[in-house]
């Protein structure tokens, strides 16, 4: 069996990810290690960055991945932020930056970068619609209480870690994607 490390802090995005690898013969191991964060608007470049650091410092193939949430009536902020707004901002201060506005619409961008030591990174990015609530419900982070995903309708925050554990395992194609390139493309042992 291929054996790949994932370099996540995020559980969800662990077990998420476990699942779907296990599925093409992929085994995936999680590891917690702080990657710095480029000031940079797109999620790949971030991606791409954080994976080559944790690459080199690891000494093996790893994966990483990034996110960005970009609020179409805010000029795409906070996109990649996400994190930062999740631990400086409270689910009020952004309904009020979306207070007077009808266009409440997010798109939440993911990229996955699998970096092996000596070679180019290859990226797979993800795309997902998104709007925000009007007032804040459930639990979770500031993000996880005013989002509601398409084909929902009430925040992350309202459904259990299962109800959205499913959701992305069904959701996530970007996730296949990439268990599917190591499976076929990639020689880890």
């Amino acid at each position: 069996m291929r054996q790949i490390t994932f370099v996540t802090g995020n559980q969800g995005k662990w077990l998420i990810a476990r699942d779907i690898f296990k599925k093409y013969g992929v085994e995936l191991y999680q590891e917690k290690i702080d990657t710095p964060e480029i000031q940079s608007l797109d999620v790949c470049e971030v991606s791409v960055y954080s994976a080559k650091h944790a690459g080199d410092k690891l000494r093996k193939a790893v994966i990483k991945s990034d996110v960005g949430y970009y609020f179409e009536m805010l000029g795409g902020f906070p996109g990649p932020f996400v994190k930062y707004i999740n631990q400086t901002l409270k689910p009020a201060d952004i309904l009020k930056m979306m207070e007077g506005k009808e266009n409440r619409k997010v798109v939440l961008k993911e990229c996955l970068t699998y970096y092996e030591l000596g070679r180019e990174p290859v990226t797979f990015i993800s795309e997902e619609l998104g709007y925000i609530s009007d007032i804040p419900m459930g639990e979770g982070s500031t993000m996880d209480q005013i989002l509601i995903l398409e084909g929902y309708d009430k925040p992350k925050g309202m459904y259990s870690n299962e109800e959205m554990h499913r959701h992305f395992m069904s959701n996530l194609e970007i996730y296949h994607d990439v268990a599917k390139y190591i499976a076929v493309t990639v020689d880890v042992q």
